[in-house]
């Protein structure tokens, strides 16, 4: 019979809103190319947006699975913080963004969905300070630069300045 026909309706892989098939198909959109399906799919599934005045979890916190309709206790959260889906949803959230490092590289490759104009991302890699700047600006061509210079979509780890802020700015032409 098999593990599923040990599991009540509504629970775990037996209807549930189970969040791991959830990740790796969000990512298969992202990569595939369909970011505005991926970002509304995203929107849709983060735990801020989950059933609110029936679960049981933190709005901040992604549990492996959150039980189904066919389930007496719909909507809510057994687990909280029991799942391993929240790299890939991360990685996700990477690939739209377009800013993630690669072994000695940062690639730069951002697949914005149709609703953002324009964001900016401060981070930390390898104790270089990155300011990354999006724009979607239909009158300019499009641009890769860090500190002044023109890029491809990868930046090697080279040439991050140590000791100050690296501004990366990206212009997309998008209409």
């Amino acid at each position: 019979m098999g593990w599923i026909a040990d599991q009540m309706p509504g629970l775990i892989e037996n209807g549930s809103i189970y969040t791991h098939g959830e990740a790796f198909y969000l990512y298969a959109l992202a990569v595939a190319g369909q970011v505005d399906k991926c970002f509304d799919e995203l929107t849709r599934v983060l735990p801020s947006n989950l059933v609110q005045e029936i679960s049981t979890a933190p709005r901040q916190q992604q549990s492996n699975f959150t039980v189904g309709p066919d389930h007496q206790d719909f909507g809510q959260q057994y687990f909280s913080n029991f799942t391993g889906s929240v790299p890939w949803f991360r990685r996700v959230i990477e690939h739209l963004l377009g800013l993630y490092p690669d072994f000695d590289t940062l690639v730069v490759k951002p697949s914005v969905p149709a609703v953002w104009q324009d964001y900016e991302i401060c981070k930390k890699w390898r104790n270089h300070k990155i300011r990354f700047v999006y724009q979607n600006n239909p009158d300019k061509q499009p641009a890769l630069t860090m500190n002044g210079r023109t890029y491809q979509e990868r930046i090697p780890l080279s040439e991050l300045l140590p000791g100050r802020v690296n501004e990366i700015r990206f212009t997309e032409k998008n209409c």
